[in-house]
C-alpha cells in the first residue's frame, strides 16, 4: 500500500466524523432577541448609548448597565431591560474612603466594564470618562469610589478579567494594566 493511500485511509474516518458531527460543530446563527429604551433625557431613556455591560455577581446579578454619552450618565436596568433601576453621573455622590468627592461629573462617558470576579472589587463598575482621560470607578449602585489616572494618551476602553485586573487600551497603541 502506498503512503498516499495510508494518509487518505487515515483521513477518511476523520472526515466522516466531521461531516456527521452533531450540534457541537453545527453552525449557530444569532439574531436580535429584544431591545429596550427610547430616545430622551428622562430616567430610563438614552440620547447616545455608547457602551453596555452586564453584572454577573452579587445583588445586581443580571442587571444591564448602559453608558448614555449624550446625557453624561450611566443607567442600569434589570436583566430584561423592563425595569429602570437607577442612574449615576459621578457628581453629588458619597465621598470615597479617603474623604474626597468625585473630581468632576462624567463628561463624554464612553466605555464600561463590570468586575465580575470574586475579588474585592466584585460588582464595581468602571466607566471611561473620555473628555477627562480617566477611568472612574463606582460601586454597583453608583457610589463614586476612585479614579484611575496617568494614562499617556487618550483612553479608548476598559475591561476587567476574571481575576479582577483592569485593562485599559490607549489610542496610540498601548494597553495599561491596573
Amino acid at each position: 500500500m502506498s503512503s498516499r493511500r495510508v494518509i487518505l485511509a487515515g483521513l477518511l474516518p476523520l472526515a466522516t466524523s466531521l461531516l456527521c458531527a452533531g450540534p457541537a460543530l453545527a453552525a449557530t446563527h444569532y439574531g436580535l432577541v429584544g431591545s429596550f429604551g427610547v430616545p430622551g433625557a428622562e430616567a430610563g431613556q438614552f440620547t447616545s448609548p455608547a457602551g453596555v455591560a452586564v453584572s454577573e455577581v452579587g445583588a445586581t446579578k443580571g442587571d444591564v448597565y448602559v453608558v448614555d454619552q449624550g446625557n453624561n450618565r450611566v443607567e442600569w436596568f434589570n436583566s430584561t431591560g423592563s425595569k429602570f433601576e437607577g442612574q449615576f453621573t459621578g457628581s453629588g455622590l458619597l465621598a470615597n474612603e479617603k474623604g474626597k468627592a468625585a473630581p468632576a461629573a462624567l463628561s463624554e462617558p464612553e466605555g464600561i466594564a463590570i468586575d465580575n470576579s470574586s475579588g474585592p472589587s466584585k460588582g464595581d463598575v468602571y466607566v471611561v470618562d473620555k473628555s477627562q482621560g480617566v477611568i472612574d470607578k463606582f460601586s454597583a449602585t453608583g457610589e463614586y469610589l476612585f479614579q484611575l489616572t496617568g494614562f499617556a494618551t487618550a483612553v479608548v476602553g476598559v475591561a476587567v478579567d476574571t481575576s479582577g485586573d483592569v485593562w485599559v487600551p490607549e489610542l496610540e497603541g498601548g494597553v495599561d494594566h491596573a
